[in-house]
């Protein structure tokens, strides 16, 4: 399996997973749906995400709520290798995703007077 970031958000009620390369470039989000119990891929959460709308989870927060909703966690490996084989043919970085605790620092320091 080539190497991959997972990290975990949520954005309002959605419980997220954001797949990405070592080097942060994001390649698919996928949400938790508590309604039917499953993984949904919603690449669209990225966007978020890279705009510091996403509160970092831990994953046994993530885990936590996907065992509440008995939903699987669990991403399949082919789709993640897939989406590498994709990205390998683009030159473009504008979906790198800075880190939680930057995305932390940038939405919640106080702007100086």
């Amino acid at each position: 399996m080539t190497p991959h970031i997972k990290e975990y958000y949520r954005i309002g009620t959605e419980h997220i997973i954001l797949v990405m390369t070592p080097e942060r470039r994001a390649l698919q989000a996928w949400v938790a749906d508590d309604e039917q119990n499953t993984l949904l891929r919603k690449d669209v959460r990225i966007i978020d995400i890279q705009h510091g709308d996403g509160e970092p989870l831990t994953q046994d927060m993530f885990d936590a709520f996907c065992t509440e909703h008995k939903i699987d966690p669990s991403i399949p490996d082919r789709s993640i290798a897939l989406s590498f084989r994709l990205s390998s043919a683009s030159t473009t970085t504008i979906n790198i995703v800075p880190t939680p605790s930057a995305m932390f620092a940038r939405t919640y320091c106080p702007s100086p007077l």
